[in-house]
């Protein structure tokens, strides 16, 4: 049940593995779509993204690694929530070498933070 943060943080880069081997062989078998617009659910991933560092460092500096805790279950949620609103997408427009890189950028930031907080990050769950 994604409701439980521990299970959403464990489950995390499993599904993301997940969704880049999936999006990989979709792409292969059809023509990129770069020019494919940022939707919200992927401007939420990418201002995950892109906030990580200094998240990681203020925990460091704080002493508060619940928020290591946090940032993994708000990024688990705006996973979800991307792949919901994803799936009724790729069917019209497709999805862009952008997502997937944006997928890929996800897998290494989860990855990093479930480390940080001494989780082993597996891509099978």
């Amino acid at each position: 049940d994604e409701s439980n943060p521990a299970y959403a943080a464990r489950l995390l880069p499993s599904r993301l593995s997940t969704l880049i081997r999936e999006l990989q062989v979709h792409q292969n078998g059809a023509q990129r779509t770069s020019d494919v617009a940022w939707s919200e659910p992927d401007l939420a991933l990418r201002r995950l993204v892109a906030v990580w560092p200094d998240e990681a460092e203020t925990a460091a500096l704080r002493r508060e690694p619940q928020r290591v805790n946090a940032f993994v279950a708000e990024l688990a949620k705006a996973t979800s929530a991307w792949l919901k609103t994803s799936r009724a997408a790729e069917k019209s427009t497709g999805v862009g070498t952008r997502q997937l890189e944006l997928l890929r950028a996800c897998h290494v930031v989860a990855v990093n933070a479930l480390q940080l907080v001494g989780m082993e990050a597996r891509d099978t769950f």
